[in-house]
């Protein structure tokens, strides 16, 4: 999040309220809507992360910045590409776009660990430093010395965006063009701190995501089968 750890802390307690209060919904009107009122909650629990990397950067103690920089990075690589699909696969009523929105979230984990990994195990593959306003995350993996960083990226922002744009339901391929609308706008803009502000982006879209569940947005059969 960008600007400060007021604004993180503030924004953080901001969305799992709005998500506590979207997950009581969802279990009133379909429980499948619950992974997608989770969303809210997850990027607050981030958002927490990146608070405690705010504090850290200004404390100097390099330990803890790094724990607090994996735990917002964990979010970041792992849960998204992960979560997204699962909970857009939780919310299809077609069999066949729903098994390839699961296979999506399967190969996201597979990809998050890849992305995840080298910087969890070799603290020097990870610098996090403050660059106007926003925090900047340099990360190392292991396909640098063959590709550029915007091969695995690309494909993150593929398993995360095409299983809302191919959902049948319009509330969902919104949010999945909010998603790759943003990504110029941080590529451009804030290419600097690319991965802090394009969650800054995410969290804007829970807004969105309460809209859809308290209108019942996707309207779910009740027929449709649940695998």
């Amino acid at each position: 999040m960008c600007v400060s750890a007021e604004v993180s802390f503030g924004m953080a307690g901001l969305l799992i309220a709005g998500g506590v209060f979207a997950v009581h919904k969802a279990q009133k009107i379909d429980a499948r809507y619950v992974p997608l009122a989770l969303f809210p909650i997850l990027v607050g629990i981030q958002q927490l992360m990146e608070g405690l990397v705010w504090v850290e950067a200004a404390v100097g103690d390099q330990n803890l910045l790094r724990m607090a920089a994996l735990g917002y990075l964990f979010f970041t690589w792992l849960v998204w590409p992960t979560w997204v699909p699962y909970m857009v696969a939780r919310l299809e009523e077609n069999k066949r776009k729903r098994k390839l929105f699961y296979y999506f979230a399967q190969v996201g984990f597979l990809l998050g660990l890849f992305l995840y990994l080298p910087n969890f195990w070799h603290p020097d593959w990870l610098s996090t430093e403050i660059i106007k306003h926003s925090i900047s995350y340099q990360c190392t993996h292991f396909s640098d010395p063959y590709v550029s960083h915007k091969l695995p990226y690309g494909l993150y922002l593929l398993i995360i965006a095409l299983p809302p744009l191919l959902a049948s339901q319009r509330a969902l391929k919104i949010f999945g063009a909010g998603l790759v609308s943003f990504v110029p706008v941080t590529y451009f803009l804030f290419s600097y701190a690319q991965i802090s502000v394009l969650c800054f982006f995410a969290a804007a879209l829970t807004v969105y995501i309460l809209h859809v569940i308290l209108e019942n947005k996707c309207a779910i059969s009740r027929a449709a089968s649940v695998t």
